[in-house]
């Protein structure tokens, strides 16, 4: 038998192409479903409420350590579409612990993340600032500390906050 004695028959069997077209777009979804494809949702941000403003109590709560300190050294990393985000590598060097301190940490060194350490770096970076960190790694964070949010301390601050005693 030739290719030419199949052609008929080939043509015979063949599908509509609204059948075939819903044929391969079942196997597409049966091969590759959509839940390993897609990306997981970031855990929902702890110290911001639905509006994105900074909410000191419940992030002083939930904050293993708070420190104030400066940022120094900031290495940018700017990511453009569909990201728009600055990736920002930077030190922030603790000048006083206000609650969990690290015996014998005066530095730490931060990366700006997508899930973790996701809020970024104000173009002003003088003056204090205040972290609100945790002990435990970010969703996908290999290593390295991780912040759960900061505040830029202004002359209005007392420095201090209200609700937490400085634990040494």
């Amino acid at each position: 038998m030739s290719a030419a004695d199949l052609r008929p028959l080939a043509s015979n069997v063949s599908l509509p192409l609204i059948m075939r077209s819903v044929l391969l777009i079942l196997t597409m979804v049966a091969l590759f479903p959509t839940e390993s494809v897609a990306t997981k949702p970031c855990p929902k941000d702890s110290c911001r409420d639905a509006a994105s403003k900074f909410q000191r109590a419940e992030c002083t709560e939930r904050a293993d350590w708070i420190a104030v300190g400066r940022i120094t050294n900031v290495r940018h990393h700017v990511e453009g579409n569909p990201l728009n985000k600055d990736f920002a590598r930077f030190d922030f060097n603790i000048e006083r612990w206000e609650k969990g301190r690290q015996k014998g940490v005066d530095k730490l060194t931060f990366e700006v993340g997508w899930c973790f350490n996701r809020s970024e770096l104000p173009t002003d970076i003088t003056g204090q600032f205040r972290f609100y960190g945790t002990n435990s790694l970010g969703a996908g964070q290999e290593s390295g500390p991780t912040y759960l949010d900061f505040e830029k301390l202004t002359s209005r601050s007392t420095g201090l906050l209200p609700s937490v005693a400085i634990r040494h």
